[in-house]
């Protein structure tokens, strides 16, 4: 099992954090517009940045 918390940066702002669990990571968001993936499961680090990502490109283009 992971442990801890790491932080999602999304071009230098928090996004998040990725919050360990058994059998990955839960993400917390830290400001709008992340609240989309707020309590959303990841099995990996990878996995919760690139949802963080797309949240933030999707609110860019619009």
């Amino acid at each position: 099992m992971n442990d801890g918390a790491y932080v999602i940066e999304i071009d230098g702002d928090a996004a998040g954090l990725a919050l360990a669990e058994r059998g990955g990571f839960r993400f917390a968001a830290a400001a709008n517009p992340y609240w989309k993936i707020d309590g959303r499961r990841f099995r990996d680090l990878r996995q919760a940045e690139r949802a963080a990502r797309a949240v933030s490109r999707d609110a860019t283009d619009n």
